[in-house]
Parts: C-alpha cells; sequence; structure tokens
C-alpha cells in the first residue's frame, strides 16, 4: 500500500481501540439495536456481516424529511449524490472513489434483487423507486463480486421494498410549485398479502425562464402493485407489477462568472432557446419469484423479471432510444445447522434501440456459489464466480460494427469475529470486474452526424481489501471501514478527444465512519464521515500515452460529512438539524489536473420540524438549504450545473387509515 495509506491505519486502529473499552451507561427508550441485512443472500445481524454495511431502515426514512429518494441518499449515507447535468430523476452515484461523473457505472444498483443499472451509459432511474414504498436500504461496499457480478466494483446499493399493511395517505405543497401526494394500502389473508402504492409529485421552476417560456420543472406518477402466496408448505409465488413516468425539464449549464453572478439565471450555451433540456422516461416492469421446498433444508428458487423503458428527448435536440431488459436466475438455497449455501444460474439481457440509430445489447450468463458459516462468534463468507458477457452493437446498414465476449471471473472472501457483546471486527477480500457499456467504444462525429468506432476498451478489474469493526450500546452505533483497492484498465472518458479508455492501473484508498448516538432520552445525532483519494499510477493508453500519470481521478472529493442532530422537545413533537459538506474536487473532465476551474465545496444546511397530532395524524414541516448557499457541478472549466442553488420548504400531512 502507499505510504500515504499506511498512516491512515494508526488513527483507525485507536478509535477501534477506545471502542473497545468503551461502556455506556446511559440507556433510554430509544435503544440501538442490530438491522436485519440481506444484501448477501442471507439475513443476519448488520454487526456481523463480513463487509463493510450501511443500513437504512423505514423509521430512518419517516424521519429524514426528504420526500424523494435521491436526497435521502445524498443527505444521511457515504454515497456522494449529485444530479446527472442537472437530472435529479438519473443521478450521478459514487462510493469509494471512482468519480461522480461515472462512478454509478461501478455500483449496482438494484430493488428487490432487480438490477436499475442500464446497458448503455445513461444513469439509473432512481426516481422510478418512490420513497414511500422502500422498507430498507443497504449499501454493501466492496462486496457483491460474487451474488451481483459485472459492475460491482465499488459495491452494492440494495433497495428493499415493503408489504404494505393497512393505509396511509401522504401530501404534501411548498415553495417553488412544490406538490405531491402518495396512497399506499396492504391486505394480509391466510396465506396471502396483496399491496399497492401510488405517488404523483410536481416541482416547478428555481431558474428564471428562457424566450420561450421553458424553465426547469418536472411531473412523475408512479404506482407499483405486489402479492404474495404461501402455502402451508412454505412454498412461496411472489408476483409484482410497476409503473413510472417522467417529465422533466433541467437546465443547462452556466460559465463561473454566470454562476458567482446569478445561479438561477436562464442557462444558456450561446445557442438560442438552449437554457433547458427537455426529457420524458417512462418504464414498466413486472417479474415473479417461486420458491419450493425440496426438504426441510433445501430450497429451490426462480425468478424473472422484465423492464421496458422509453427514454425521449424532445429539446434542445429531438432523440429517443427504447429500452428493454431480462433477468433470470434459478438457483439452490441449501442450509444444513449453520452453513448457508446458494448456488446458481444467472442471465441477462439488455438492449437499446432507436429509429434511424442502431441496435445495441449486452448479454450474461453467469455460473455462482456462495457459502455463509457461523462458528461460534464467527461469520465466514465466500464465493465464486464465472460470467461471459457478449456485446453487440448494430449498424444501420445491419452489418455488426461490434461483436465482443468477455470471460470474467470473480470471488470474494470475508469474516466477521463478534470480539464482545458490543465490539465486531471484519475483513473482506473482493476480486471484481467491470465490462464497458456497449456506446463507450463509439464517440460522436459532429460534422457527419454518426458515432464513430474509437477502438476497443478493455473490461476493468478490481481487487479490494477492506478491514473494518462495529460497535453497537443501547446509546451508540459505530461503524468504521479502511479500504484498499488495487485497479487494472479502470475506464475513464478523455475529453480532449472525446473517447472512452483505459488507465492501465490505478488504486485508491480511504476510511469511512459512521455514528449514531443518543445524548438523552431527548437528544440523538449522527455523522458519515468518508475520506478517499483515487490515484492514476499508469497512463499507457494509445490515446493518451502515459499524460496522466500520476494525475488524480477527477470528481472524487477527498472529505464528505453528513450530519444532523434530533431534538424531541416533547413526546409528540420533533426538530432536526443537518449538514451535507463536500470537498473540493477536480471538474469532471479534468483529467490532466491543470484545469483553470474546480468542483466548488458543497453545503446545504436543512431543518425539519415534525408533530405528531394524535396517533393517526402526523405534520411536518421541511426547509431545505436554509443558509441560502449556491451549489453547482462543475463538468469543465465554465460549464457548470446549478441546483440547490437557494432556500426551499415544504409542508405536509401523513394520516394512517
Amino acid at each position: 500500500m502507499k505510504n500515504s495509506c499506511i498512516r491512515l491505519v494508526p488513527a483507525f486502529c485507536a478509535v477501534a481501540s477506545f471502542c473497545y473499552s468503551l461502556h455506556a451507561e446511559t440507556v433510554n427508550s430509544n435503544e440501538f439495536s442490530t438491522v436485519k441485512v440481506t444484501a448477501s443472500r442471507v439475513e443476519m445481524d448488520d454487526t456481523l456481516t463480513p463487509f463493510a454495511s450501511e443500513i437504512y431502515t423505514k423509521s430512518d426514512i419517516q424521519n429524514s424529511g426528504v420526500n424523494s429518494l435521491f436526497e435521502f441518499l445524498e443527505k444521511f449515507t457515504s454515497l456522494q449524490v449529485t444530479p446527472s447535468s442537472g437530472n435529479k430523476a438519473s443521478p450521478n452515484l459514487d462510493a469509494r472513489g471512482f468519480g461522480q461523473q461515472f462512478g454509478y457505472e461501478n455500483l449496482v444498483v438494484a430493488v428487490d434483487g432487480r438490477r436499475l443499472n442500464n446497458v448503455d451509459m445513461s444513469n439509473p432511474f432512481l426516481s422510478s423507486v418512490a420513497l414511500n414504498n422502500i422498507e430498507r436500504i443497504e449499501i454493501a461496499l466492496g462486496s457483491g463480486s460474487v451474488l451481483f457480478g459485472d459492475g460491482a466494483t465499488a459495491g452494492v446499493l440494495n433497495i428493499v421494498t415493503t408489504q404494505f399493511q393497512g393505509a396511509t395517505v401522504d401530501a404534501h405543497t411548498g415553495s417553488n410549485g412544490q406538490n405531491g401526494a402518495a396512497v399506499s394500502a396492504g391486505k394480509a389473508y391466510e396465506g396471502f398479502h396483496i399491496g399497492f402504492s401510488s405517488d404523483q409529485t410536481k416541482v416547478g421552476s428555481f431558474s428564471q425562464k428562457d424566450a420561450s417560456g421553458n424553465a426547469d420543472s418536472s411531473k412523475q406518477n408512479n404506482w407499483q402493485i405486489n402479492g404474495r402466496w404461501t402455502t402451508s408448505n412454505k412454498a412461496k409465488l411472489d408476483l409484482f407489477a410497476s409503473h413510472s413516468d417522467q417529465d422533466i425539464w433541467y437546465p443547462g449549464y452556466l460559465t463561473q462568472s454566470q454562476w458567482l453572478a446569478n445561479p438561477s439565471q436562464t442557462p444558456s450555451t450561446g445557442t438560442a432557446g438552449f437554457g433547458f433540456s427537455h426529457q420524458n422516461l417512462n418504464t414498466d416492469t413486472w417479474g415473479a419469484k417461486v420458491t419450493l421446498p425440496i426438504s426441510t433444508s433445501t430450497s429451490l428458487i426462480g425468478s424473472y423479471n422484465s423492464e421496458a423503458k422509453k427514454s425521449s428527448f424532445l429539446a434542445p435536440y429531438t432523440y429517443g432510444y427504447d429500452y428493454s431488459k431480462q433477468e433470470a436466475e434459478l438457483a439452490i438455497d441449501h442450509k444444513v445447522d449453520k452453513l448457508k449455501t446458494i448456488f446458481g444460474l444467472q442471465f441477462r439481457n439488455s438492449d437499446r434501440s432507436s429509429v434511424g440509430d442502431n441496435v445495441t445489447s449486452k448479454e450474461t450468463q453467469a455460473l455462482f456459489f456462495q457459502n455463509t458459516h457461523f462458528i461460534e462468534s464467527y461469520t465466514f463468507m465466500y464465493g465464486a464466480r464465472t460470467e461471459e458477457v457478449k456485446l453487440n452493437y448494430t449498424a444501420l446498414n445491419g452489418s455488426n460494427t461490434l461483436n465482443d465476449t468477455k470471460r470474467l471471473n470473480s470471488v470474494e472472501t470475508g469474516v466477521n469475529k463478534k470480539v464482545n457483546d458490543a465490539l465486531s471486527i471484519f475483513t473482506n477480500y473482493s476480486h471484481s470486474n467491470r465490462t464497458p457499456d456497449v456506446d463507450m467504444f463509439f464517440s460522436y462525429d459532429f460534422g457527419a452526424h454518426r458515432q464513430v468506432f474509437n477502438g476497443s476498451i478493455a473490461p476493468m478489474s478490481a481487487d479490494t481489501v477492506t478491514l473494518g469493526f462495529n460497535h453497537l450500546t443501547p446509546s451508540q452505533k459505530l461503524k468504521a471501514n479502511l479500504f484498499y483497492a488495487k485497479l487494472k484498465n479502470e475506464i475513464f472518458y478523455e475529453p480532449n478527444l472525446g473517447v472512452n479508455t483505459n488507465y492501465s492501473e490505478t488504486h485508491k484508498y480511504g476510511i469511512a465512519l459512521q455514528e449514531r448516538i443518543n445524548f438523552n432520552s431527548s437528544i440523538d445525532g449522527w455523522v458519515n464521515y468518508t475520506y478517499t483519494t483515487a490515484v492514476v499510477d499508469k497512463d499507457s493508453s494509445s490515446v493518451s500515452s502515459g499524460s496522466f500519470n500520476g494525475t488524480f481521478v477527477p470528481g472524487v472529493s477527498k472529505n464528505v460529512i453528513n450530519g444532523g442532530v434530533r431534538w424531541r422537545f416533547n413526546p409528540a413533537t420533533a426538530i432536526s438539524l443537518t449538514q451535507t459538506w463536500r470537498d473540493k474536487a477536480y471538474a469532471y473532465n479534468d483529467v490532466a489536473n491543470n484545469a483553470s476551474q474546480f468542483q466548488k465545496i458543497y453545503r446545504s444546511t436543512d431543518l425539519m420540524l415534525s408533530h405528531s397530532f394524535d396517533s393517526k395524524l402526523q405534520g411536518y414541516v421541511s426547509v431545505k438549504n436554509l443558509l441560502n448557499q449556491a451549489n453547482g457541478t462543475w463538468v469543465d472549466v465554465n460549464q457548470i450545473y446549478p441546483y440547490n442553488f437557494s432556500r426551499t420548504w415544504i409542508v405536509g400531512l401523513k394520516v394512517t387509515l
């Protein structure tokens, strides 16, 4: 490891030693406890996982005061979350130093096991997941290469949706034309459960209108229905269907002088009418999962998911893509005493097509196994995966411009040791891979108005080692991990030539701390802190030929912190104050680290007040960016996408029927 990484170890060990000797005497009605986590397909306490984990429950989400998954991930988790060119519906996501621009390519985003990642470079459509539908958010860092495979180089964001009981109605209104309503209902019968949810949200403009009267805004509609049938011999059938559509106008970029003068002014690139982009996204998904007990210790599990998505850009240019995705898995789940084994086959086919353009596809076939072994105070996990990934690009004339097959092998092993009732320590090793998205092989020739093949891009691989601990008392919950990753062929975008290519060798290291504490029976607090460094060791690609040796990966903030404090000044009323802070970084396109402008520090202070009128009626008020601080995303010199640059508020009511 690099010397700078080694220097983190003494501080990390000092914190662990302190926690070993810490004895909490304060106990109150808001005691912390373990939370079940299922990201590894084995239900276990979050303090016993042999990998770095962050878990957020439905209660955490309900008490957050936010009304979108984007805002929750941004304010309450260790992930770095920013709008993608102004678009919050499909945002940028980053973990462990892959950069905010393409970090989402290295993080598998799954909803009940169904991947949201796309076949091309478009970001996962997070807004298709209503916050009201989420039971639990699980973040497994440096893990997931065996169960999820291609693209889990940073880890997995696993979202578990809820099975509703009863009925709730939630409605809110606010500044800047913010309005929304959500309804959820569920009913359990003998051996059968059915649930339904629907939500609608509208957000008005934050920027000034352009000459045509257009401004940033969004309208979204989601619904989901799910059911479960359980027989007397514990066989289960799960079914679900969902629909989401969003019509969104998001702002273009400003120059730095424009952003400093007034970040709400009409974006313009110098071309009349180019101030805002208009996109319509809609997706329909359905799936089924069957669990058949073969014996008291073995079950056969089969699942199938299908997604059809349409993305249409209506301004400033008109184009669009149709997406389809099919996923299937057949697995054996076997449990004997303290050993849990899962092995199986996975198939995934994703394609993107457009009239007058081309057809691209990615097909995956994988074989995997993973064992989890509980031996006294130890939890062992080990597994392996082999998969074949076929990439295909069919040009307009029907010829195969690209037809490539990649073979990927992944392994993961980890161990967790429960030292005492309060402290556990763990270590994890993962070898993971990522193939390029199909459109990364092509650049756009603006003169000829067509895509041009830019040469082969190698799959990237990452060897990641994580060391961490969990410390839990009734009044305090602390998680910490230290990681080091060595990568070969990390994929990046070379902006001067407009092509995607590979670094030869890079490395990343960092530390993450997650602390939650009850100061007394009425005041509690929380904080997430990450320190990350990502360095290019060797750049020998045919495109840049060593130009970037020794540079830092752009778009990586070294220090990121978010936290808050909540005061329950009576049993029915609570007020929360939160702060999100991200360090400066090199702009997305500043791969040479020599640009005159860089990503500025991000700051946002938020306030939330909630009051329960009775057991069935709750009101809330939320103020975002209380101090009115200007923020934005620096893509390049004088290419800044403004967001969260002014104070906003919402007020709402939630009724339980």
